[in-house]
């Protein structure tokens, strides 16, 4: 899976590979345009049908565009995904 980003009427959808997820995330939260600094959750979803089952979604805020953007990176079962929990703050804690 390489670099996507699809824009709905809900916000801005990015799939990304694991390799990139950090390297992704930390761009949104640095780049003057995004500025994305909340995290408002992180799920896991399992697709038992799919060769990658594993997805891990990231649902982030800026808060100075007042935008959103869903961030995904999916995983076979051997695959790991690092969870970027100190990366944004998250709402109850601030």
């Amino acid at each position: 899976m390489g670099q996507k980003m699809e824009r709905s009427e809900h916000g801005n959808r990015s799939d990304t590979n694991t390799d990139y997820l950090l390297q992704l995330l930390c761009f949104l939260k640095l780049h003057t345009y995004t500025r994305v600094q909340v995290s408002i959750d992180i799920c896991g979803v399992d697709y038992p049908s799919r060769e990658q089952r594993f997805e891990v979604v990231y649902n982030l805020l800026s808060i100075r565009y007042n935008s959103r953007i869903r961030v995904q990176s999916s995983a076979d079962k051997v695959t790991r995904i690092s969870l970027l929990t100190t990366t944004f703050v998250h709402p109850k804690t601030s």
